[in-house]
């Protein structure tokens, strides 16, 4: 099969969007809080929506018939994104009896200065935090010192990130990134207020765990400056931008053709070319034509 969807947004508690809409031909490309786009998915967010569908409104769930092992997004940060974790696998399904972690990829299409600040990610605990320590600034509600307790690493177009569950995270302002990821929503954030002072509830927080389970779910293996670029930062190889286990990212540019073979399913995003922001879900063999550029993402090798 080989199947466009139609756009898809999903409401999220930080503002962005406005690099995202660019991308998608808006005419009036503005900041709100629909700055996620799923491509292809068949997860549902935890408000129920994301699911993916065709112009006549057919899911892909259903043309499919099953879910795919795999979540990407397009998202565009213009506050930063709440402190926050996933659970992997065998803690998802120990405390929120879900199936899937929530292992993930950032690939940086894009970045702006936002109020004279430069992009930016969080990604990792500095030497020496422990549970006691990332509990007492949570409970003291200490933004700063949660701040501190993580490095914080200037991004550019082309930087890529692999983040296994369990590491502590933030994306920060003015990063327009694709995100591969397991197939699940379970967030796990540390702040009762958005960057831009949203109050959240304690389902927003704890994914209705406890929060005990909540502070289970980090990685408490700190590490330096440079040891923690060496574990997250990933250097591309050609057109491979990751390959691991749990799913691959291919950026490939067209100069005429490209056929892509899947060995089980790929997820295809234009990101150059006449058919500029559509997606695509293919499981046979399909030609793609050029000039472009079309980002391929994979799910587990089989």
């Amino acid at each position: 099969m080989f199947i466009e969807l139609e756009e898809m947004r999903v409401y999220r508690p930080f503002v962005g969007g406005k690099l995202l809409d660019t991308f998608c031909g808006d005419t009036n490309p503005q900041d709100n809080h629909y700055p996620e786009r799923w491509i292809c998915s068949t997860t549902e967010a935890g408000d129920h929506t994301g699911l993916s569908q065709t112009k006549d409104h057919v899911t892909l769930r259903s043309l499919i018939h099953g879910e795919l092992d795999i979540l990407v997004k397009l998202l565009d940060s213009y506050t930063r994104l709440m402190i926050q974790v996933h659970p992997d696998k065998e803690r998802a399904m120990k405390y929120y009896h879900y199936p899937h972690g929530k292992t993930e990829c950032w690939y940086v299409l894009d970045t702006r200065k936002i109020n004279n600040v430069d992009p930016y990610v969080f990604v990792g605990f500095k030497e020496g935090v422990t549970k006691k320590m990332w509990r007492d600034v949570f409970e003291r509600q200490d933004i700063p010192a949660m701040e501190n307790c993580l490095h914080r690493i200037p991004v550019q177009k082309g930087d890529t990130f692999f983040i296994k569950a369990g590491v502590p995270h933030a994306m920060g302002s003015g990063v327009f990134f694709c995100e591969v990821q397991e197939p699940s929503d379970i967030t796990l954030r540390c702040e009762w207020k958005s960057p831009d002072n949203i109050p959240m509830k304690e389902f927003d927080l704890n994914y209705g765990g406890s929060f005990d389970t909540m502070f289970n779910c980090f990685d408490y293996d700190g590490a330096n400056l440079e040891e923690t670029k060496k574990r997250y930062m990933v250097p591309h190889s050609n057109h491979m931008i990751v390959d691991e286990k749990e799913f691959a990212l291919m950026d490939i540019p067209i100069t005429e053709s490209y056929t892509l073979k899947p060995q089980n399913y790929a997820i295809v995003i234009v990101l150059e070319g006449p058919d500029k922001a559509k997606e695509f879900y293919l499981d046979e063999e399909h030609t793609f034509y050029g000039p472009g550029r079309i980002l391929v993402c994979l799910g587990p090798k089989r």
